[in-house]
């Protein structure tokens, strides 16, 4: 993919309307790990996307490196602190690298509440896994600040996207839905590549995460104010800002949740 594709996008995936001035200022922080194809399909198709609805905006690929577990909460939370780096952003947008919006009408700014936006995924036999707060959501950076951010705790792919889902509701948030009609995504073809990457328990079972009420007081003490990582690389290329961090060794993730 060469810049010749989308050349009023700027290198590090950063584009401002020309014609107009942006009152939304957003970044779209996307964990990432070993799927360079959906990547370049999911950058590919939301660039113009995201054009069309007169924002400024620029693309952060988070990837995680190192043989360990996958942290999607952690790489989100390094995200946002390395997106400050290039300014200030008043919405924050965390996205799924294989889902892509389907309908013009949803849109990618920041209302009053958190937004769920990936309410309906098109030919996901399994709904439930976005069903409270996964897969495409928008908040305000004061919002993401209040709840702490994610939890650093799971080491998998879904425990972290339930938890933020409490912490918002116990801040005395709403989460707001666009109508299943209007928020439809398609999801394009990945799977982890690592048996780390996915939440399973001793028995190879899918762990499920239950907001217990000892989990819900814990949120102030494990986030973005306890985050550890290590930056490993950061690239401005064509069409995204590329930043490498190591999240340090994986807890034994058949035990590493906290209920």
């Amino acid at each position: 993919m060469t810049r010749d594709h989308y050349p009023t996008v700027r290198l590090g995936g950063h584009h401002i309307p020309s014609d107009c001035q942006s009152r939304h200022k957003v970044a779209i922080i996307v964990p990432y790990r070993d799927n360079e194809k959906t990547l370049n399909v999911f950058l590919f198709n939301i660039h113009p996307f995201l054009m069309r609805q007169k924002i400024e905006y620029r693309i952060f690929v988070i990837e995680q490196t190192g043989p360990d577990g996958l942290n999607k909460g952690s790489l989100l939370n390094a995200g946002y602190l390395q997106a400050l780096r290039f300014g200030s952003w008043h919405c924050l947008i965390f996205h799924d690298v294989d889902l892509l919006p389907m309908d013009e009408r949803i849109l990618y700014t920041c209302p009053t509440y958190p937004r769920h936006m990936s309410t309906y995924v098109q030919g996901q036999a399994n709904q439930s896994k976005y069903k409270l707060f996964g897969g495409v959501v928008a908040m305000t950076d004061r919002h993401f600040l209040q709840v702490n951010g994610y939890s650093n705790t799971f080491w998998g792919c879904r425990g972290a996207d339930s938890d933020i889902y409490w912490r918002i509701r116990l801040m005395g948030f709403r989460v707001v839905r666009y109508n299943k009609k209007i928020a439809v995504y398609i999801k394009l073809p990945y799977q982890p590549k690592r048996r780390s990457d996915a939440d399973f328990d001793n028995n190879g079972h899918e762990l499920a995460y239950p907001a217990s009420r000892q989990r819900q007081q814990q949120f102030r003490m494990d986030g973005i104010s306890t985050i550890r990582y290590k930056v490993m690389d950061i690239q401005q290329r064509i069409l995204y800002t590329h930043v490498v961090v190591d999240l340090g060794p994986t807890p034994n993730y058949t035990t590493a949740r906290i209920l």
